[in-house]
This record gives C-alpha cells, sequence and structure tokens, in this order.
C-alpha cells in the first residue's frame, strides 16, 4: 500500500538464488555461469569427464565381460569350455544347484565359478588350470571396471550437489 514503509527497489545485476542453485543441481556449473562466474567451465569441465570416465569403464566391463563368458560358453552343452558333464563326471556332483544359477542368474553363476577354484574341473582341455585362470582374471578385470564405473557414478552425484551449492554460495557473494 501507499502508506507502507518498505519499498521494492529494482538492483542491477541482481541474480536469484534459488535459480542459481537449481541450473547447477541440474547441469553442474551452469548456475555459476548464471551468476557470471566463470569457475562454472571446471564443474562443466568435471561433469563431461565423470560421464567420459563412467563410459569407458562400464564399456570396458561389458567387454571383458563378455570374453569370461565366452571362456565358459554354454555349459549345458558337452563341447563348451566348461560344461556341466564334465564337472559332473569329474567330481561326481549332479551339478543341479549349479544349473538353476545358470538358468536364473548368470552373472551370480560366473561369479561362483570366479571365486572358487572347486569348479575347474568344469573346463575341458589340456591345461584346466590356465583355462580356469583366464576365465577368473577376466571376470575380476570386468568386475573392477564396473566398481570404476559406479565411482564415477557417486563422483558425478557429488559435483551436481556441490556445485548447487556453491552456486548459492556465489549468487549470494554477488548480490552483496
Amino acid at each position: 500500500s501507499d502508506d507502507s514503509t518498505y519499498r521494492t527497489i529494482d538492483v542491477k545485476g541482481w541474480k536469484n538464488e534459488g535459480l542459481a542453485l537449481s541450473l547447477s543441481g541440474i547441469v553442474p556449473g551452469a548456475g555459476h555461469l548464471y551468476v557470471g562466474e566463470r569457475s562454472g567451465w571446471a564443474y562443466v569441465l568435471g561433469e563431461a569427464l565423470g560421464w567420459y570416465g563412467r563410459w569407458q569403464a562400464k564399456k570396458r566391463g561389458d567387454d571383458a565381460e563378455k570374453l569370461a563368458a565366452a571362456a565358459v560358453g554354454d555349459p549345458t552343452t558337452a563341447n563348451a569350455p566348461w560344461s556341466f558333464e564334465r564337472y559332473a563326471a569329474a567330481t561326481g556332483d549332479n551339478a543341479e544347484q549349479l544349473r538353476v544359477l545358470w538358468d536364473k542368474d548368470r552373472e551370480a553363476f560366473y561369479e561362483l565359478l570366479s571365486s572358487d577354484s572347486r569348479y575347474r574341473s568344469g573346463f575341458g582341455g589340456s591345461d584346466q588350470q590356465l583355462a580356469y585362470e583366464n576365465f577368473h582374471d577376466t571376470h575380476e578385470f570386468s568386475q573392477k571396471r564396473y566398481r570404476q564405473a559406479r565411482y564415477a557414478e557417486i563422483a558425478l552425484w557429488a559435483n551436481h550437489v556441490i556445485s548447487a551449492f556453491d552456486a548459492l554460495r556465489a549468487a549470494r557473494l554477488h548480490k552483496m
């Protein structure tokens, strides 16, 4: 009202704190650039490098996992690199639980084969030990790459949060 002691004053260059926070929460660095801070480019670069690193680690993990799967083959066939039939003949175990695991969860099946050396007797060929070690090493490599991809995802989320609150800080400093 006209009798109020409060007046609205337009301040040139004023930046909205909430908008800066939101922009950097969605695209790290965008809030900084909105406020006029060049440091936003560091967050943008960090985001791009994080996505590239995640993509590379995931791709390498997928490639290694395909190699590990090829090292085992289809264990339901007798001529596969690793077979239920060969394992059962060598150990006397009918491998029924392994068959169920193969049908339900291939990743868990590969993890079990990789983590327990007693399953090496299911590998065929003249050098079962070498076949098992190649599979084990390839599977372990894939799991390390998948862990790296998850770490990159965590770093990307951290980049969003840190960038958002830093943009809020920058907007508040800009108003002073």
